[in-house]
């Protein structure tokens, strides 16, 4: 089945606001004509359909469904036209649906307002077809659903004359709320009706004018007086392409409801055929239909699919081909190889979300790795993971804790905490090597089991997380030594306004943020479970590698030893510190071209192999093919490496 594709127009109509006004005109007064109004646009390939309606009709007058005429792009095209009450009565039809939107607030209950709105009210569920599907909501403090669509009009009858006014006015949630009671299928209308401003909504002004445009559904408005309300009546009026009309008496109020009501009776159901040898594309829609005699017109934008001549010469077509996936045998063990990727990642998940380990937080996981802490009672002696706490992952955690320990397990450990990974060494290990089988699996899938395609995808998966390391790492050092002048500024104003400097570090590190506020409240917490603070802060400063904080971490120190103003100090590092970051940024700038150079020429014989691979293989084959092309490849290796090394050297400037 062709997709359907639904549009409405984008225009403050109008047709309603002539034709409430002409039956609001004293007498004597000529009313405005009728206006049309085109809703519910649909496109298919080959067809057009949508509703128009004729707005501000007198009592008796009805369009006349054979005089339509309709354009697109200037030119009249075949259409045919059926009253929407005839339309809807087809079972496939989707259905006519109208909201009462009634103010129920305490400010109703002045004079007769609550009355004259029951009585316009059961005025509009007397004229509206029978056919359309009518709901009421209300809205004093809180928006109400009091009777879903329905064609009972007995229900909505008695719904209204139980209204009682009382409260505030949710004036936007009434809104979304009739908006969501539609549905989105078929031509839908909201009657709002208000005496005053919102108050209280928990849904804004903008958010309730965008769920009425993109409804689809027309809202018509109805202020009782003059008053500040009338701006946000005439904003959903606006957004749901209908009007804003102000009733003074009980009289005007009725009419107005009993116009909105006739405006559906008038609803035509127009089918466009659109010609084959139409363009695609989006194009003016104009249609007009008579009213005793005098046309009726509207236009809008629409999008034109012409029908297409050959279904069967358009979309993808089967090419039969002889490859290892025809095979009934290796087709069986590669879903089972999906199956199983599929398994574990999922296994992984659900040991993820382990409801026992929230409450712990990752500082618990790290002490209780480590030792520092003693460990829930558990059938198993192997630590809890932040990757799960089933059996097969605390033992694969295990495992790695046995092939990396001492230094590279420390140094590892350090690359994650500079990175701000919450994850220890061993853990790591098992998620880098998990990332590397599955990475090379999803090569050999996707390339038949191609052995060059899978170790390729081996060694993506094992470069990647390193390279996500790295990156994160250098850029949160980079976010480290950008806070840390504002940061110093920021101390040495606490110590100088009379904070020691455990309260001083304790505000730095609740309004620093980002890398400095992590690494600040981790100092302070291993400063309360009894390191010194020398010590904490020292190791901040060797963790995130940053020899400027080693200076600071060495002024602090000094100062605790021998005395001395401590806020002057840190107000003379702050400015040094920042002078220096200065000059780093301005380094960096004028080394940025000779970087980029480095990455250009690094690249370039990558993408120049590759490129060929694909356009010429025979010609780049050669040089895996015999002895004198890989001494050629070993050869350009060496001499880019050594050209690479020597450029980073020239564009590496320390600062």
């Amino acid at each position: 089945m062709a997709r359907r594709r639904r549009s409405r127009p984008r225009r403050m109509s109008a047709a309603v606001i002539a034709g409430l006004l002409g039956v609001l005109a004293p007498a004597g007064v000529a009313a405005a004509a009728p206006e049309g109004r085109i809703q519910q646009i649909e496109s298919t390939p080959g067809q057009v359909t949508f509703l128009i309606s004729a707005a501000g009709l007198a009592e008796g007058q009805q369009v006349d469904p054979e005089s339509l005429v309709v354009t697109i792009g200037g030119q009249e095209v075949p259409a045919t036209a059926t009253l929407s009450s005839e339309a809807v009565s087809a079972d496939d039809a989707p259905a006519r649906r109208a909201m009462l939107v009634l103010d129920t607030s305490g400010s109703m209950g002045e004079g007769t307002r609550m009355a004259s709105a029951k009585s316009a009210a059961q005025a509009y569920l007397t004229a509206v077809p029978d056919d359309v599907e009518v709901g009421l909501i209300t809205f004093a403090d809180e928006a109400t659903r009091a009777v879903a669509p329905t064609r009972d009009r007995q229900a909505v009858a008695s719904a209204i004359e139980g209204l009682t006014p009382s409260g505030a006015t949710a004036l936007y949630d009434a809104t979304a709320l009739a908006v969501k009671s539609l549905g989105d299928e078929g031509s839908r209308s909201i009657v709002l009706l208000s005496d005053g401003k919102d108050e209280g909504s928990a849904t804004s002004a903008a958010k309730a004018a965008k769920a009425v445009a993109g409804s689809g559904a027309s809202l018509d408005a109805v202020s009782l007086g003059a008053g500040s309300q009338e701006e946000q009546l005439a904003a959903l009026a606006k957004a749901g392409d209908g009007s804003l009309v102000t009733a003074t008496d009980a009289e005007a109020l009725g009419e107005a409801f009993v116009a909105a009501a006739r405006s559906m009776s008038s609803q035509l159901a127009v089918t466009v055929e659109v010609p084959a040898d139409a363009t695609a594309g989006t194009k003016e829609l104009a249609a007009t239909v008579e009213v005793d005699g005098q046309p009726v017109t509207d236009k809008t934008i629409a999008e034109v699919q012409p029908a297409a001549a050959d279904p069967a010469a358009f979309g993808p077509r089967a090419v039969e081909t002889d490859t290892m996936w025809s095979n009934p045998a290796f087709m069986a063990l590669g879903i089972g190889a999906v199956f199983l990727a599929l398994l574990v990642i999922g296994g992984l998940v659900v040991n993820t979300v382990d409801p026992s380990r929230r409450s712990d937080g990752r500082i618990r996981r790290r002490l209780s790795g480590s030792g520092a802490i003693a460990e829930p009672t558990r059938t198993s002696t192997v630590p809890r993971t932040a990757l799960g706490d089933g059996a097969t992952v605390r033992n694969a955690v295990a495992m790695a804790d046995k092939v990396i320990h001492g230094e590279r397990s420390d140094a590892l450990e350090n690359r994650l905490q500079t990175a701000g990974v919450p994850l220890r060494s061993s853990e790591w290990v098992v998620l880098h090597a998990l990332i590397a089988v599955l990475t090379g699996l999803a090569f050999a899938l996707l390339s038949g089991v191609s052995l060059g395609m899978t170790l390729f995808g081996l060694l993506l998966g094992a470069a990647g997380p390193w390279l996500f390391l790295s990156i994160k790492a250098s850029r949160r050092q980079q976010k480290f030594y950008e806070q840390l002048p504002d940061t110093m500024q920021m101390l040495a104003g606490s110590l100088a306004a009379g904070y020691s400097l455990p309260q001083g570090l304790d505000a730095v590190a609740r309004d620093a943020g980002g890398p400095m506020g992590q690494e600040i409240q981790r100092a302070l917490t291993e400063s309360r479970l009894g390191v010194e603070i020398e010590e904490s802060l020292q190791a901040v400063a060797t963790r995130m590698q940053s020899k400027d904080f080693g200076w600071v971490v060495m002024a602090i120190a000094m100062n605790r030893q021998v005395g001395g103003n401590l806020a002057d100090v840190l107000r003379t590092v702050a400015a040094t510190l920042r002078e220096r970051e200065r000059l780093r940024r301005q380094v960096k700038a004028l080394s940025a071209e000779g970087k980029l150079s480095a990455w250009v020429l690094g690249l370039l014989p990558f993408g120049l192999i590759g490129y060929m691979a694909m356009v010429n293989p025979e010609y780049i084959g050669l040089l895996f093919s015999s002895v004198i092309g890989w001494m050629f490849i070993l050869g350009g290796t060496v001499a880019m490496a050594i050209g690479l090394f020597w450029m980073s050297k020239l564009v590496r400037i320390e600062v």
